[in-house]
This record gives structure tokens, C-alpha cells and sequence, in this order.
């Protein structure tokens, strides 16, 4: 059962850096970092920059945009929200930014604010999301964020995740932490689906899948 995070509509998106030592491959192993219990999934769509992009404006931020792909924004809940310090720390233990395999180019996407994403655990789908609910749309976000640093050709933002996380979970939270796996192999996916994100995490193991024209959700859900 999936219980209702309390969270209000942020005036402006919420930022963080994630470090480059987090990034590996969707079949790379995720690596659960020393004393962590809170361990989280969030399937997300991932922006690549293909241009320069500084002080850009909504109507043209679009045209900065390489292509797009499928991230998981792993995260450990207990290093990111409880004592001191920024969200970082609980988002950039190593590997814990498995990208890809795909790049999606702009012309295969008419609209990337109408594209479904989702998550499967052990079997389970724990997130299932569009991103015309997105609070903030792709060109929002590349717009704000090259008002406070210049985005360069390859840098990717990730923009935010569905409902359905473990932190989210009731009666108690669900982490990658907890026994169990997912036993469909890379090989047993319908070849009509473009993305595919499949990591293992230390005893679990996560798939993410999106299909050709379809993907993602944000946090924040619009009431």
C-alpha cells in the first residue's frame, strides 16, 4: 500500500548536484554504501544537453536539448533527510546514477511532457507516472537552471520522480536493501520497448522501463 507524502507545490524547482562518481550503467550493480538502511528507488527522465545553455529563455530552452533517457536517482533517505547537511550526500554514494542504455533524440519526441515512465520491483510496480503532471516542464527546468550556472553539452538533468518510491510505502518503508529479485532477464524485454534501466542492488534487483514515446512524473504532484 503506497501512502500520501505531505508535499507542497515548491514556488521554484529544488536543486541539487549529484557527483559524477555516482554514474554507471543500467546493468551495473548498485552498490549499498556502508551503515545504510534507507536505500530508495526513483525512476526519472533524464535530459541531455546538447547545447550550451546560459540565461536561456523558456521558448528556446527546448532547442538545447540533445535527446532524453532514463535514469534512476538512487537514494539513501537517511543520508539525504535526517541529520545536517544538503540533499548530496544521499544521492552521490558511488553508483548510484545508473543512466541509459538509451539516448532518445529530440525528433523521436514530440512532446516530452506526454511521455509515461515507470518502476518495477521484484516484479512489483511500485511507480507508474506521466510527465504532463510535472510541476515544472523540461523547458522550465533548463531555463531556471542556466539562470544560476551555464549547462554544457552533455550534462544531464534529472527531472524529478512518480509517486510510488519506498519512502513512500505503508505501513513500513521499502528499500533495495530488502532480500528478494527480479528473475526476467534483460533478454525477456519486448524489443519494442526503446529505453531499459535494469540494476541490481547488492541482494535486490530493480528494473526501469520506458517505452518509445512514453515516460516520466514528478514528485510534486499537482491536486
Amino acid at each position: 500500500m503506497q501512502q500520501k507524502l505531505e508535499c507542497r507545490c515548491p514556488e521554484n524547482p529544488s536543486s541539487f548536484m549529484k557527483a559524477s562518481s555516482a554514474v554507471c550503467g543500467p546493468n551495473d550493480n548498485i552498490v549499498i554504501p556502508r551503515g545504510s538502511k534507507k536505500t530508495d528507488w526513483e525512476v526519472e527522465l533524464g535530459v541531455v544537453v546538447g547545447a550550451p545553455a546560459k540565461y536561456v529563455s523558456h521558448a528556446d530552452a527546448l532547442s538545447h536539448v540533445a535527446g532524453y533517457c532514463v535514469i534512476n536517482d538512487v537514494s539513501e533517505r537517511a543520508f539525504q533527510l535526517e541529520g545536517t547537511g544538503q540533499w548530496t550526500k544521499g544521492k552521490s554514494a558511488d553508483t548510484f546514477g545508473p543512466i541509459g542504455p538509451w539516448l532518445v533524440t529530440v525528433d523521436e519526441i514530440a512532446d516530452p511532457q506526454n511521455l509515461n515512465l515507470w518502476l518495477e520491483k521484484d516484479g512489483h510496480r511500485f511507480q507508474n507516472g506521466n510527465t504532463r503532471t510535472m510541476v515544472f516542464g523540461v523547458a522550465h527546468l533548463i531555463s531556471y537552471l542556466s539562470q544560476y550556472m551555464s549547462v554544457h553539452p552533455g550534462d544531464i538533468i534529472s527531472t524529478g520522480t512518480p509517486p510510488g518510491v519506498g519512502m513512500g510505502q505503508h505501513p513500513r518503508f521499502s528499500s533495495l536493501t530488502e532480500a528478494g529479485f527480479v528473475s526476467e532477464s534483460r533478454d525477456s524485454v519486448n524489443r519494442t520497448n526503446l529505453l531499459l534501466l535494469r540494476t541490481t542492488a547488492v541482494i535486490p534487483q530493480l528494473r526501469l522501463m520506458a517505452r518509445k514515446r512514453e515516460w516520466w512524473d514528478r514528485p510534486y504532484a499537482k491536486n
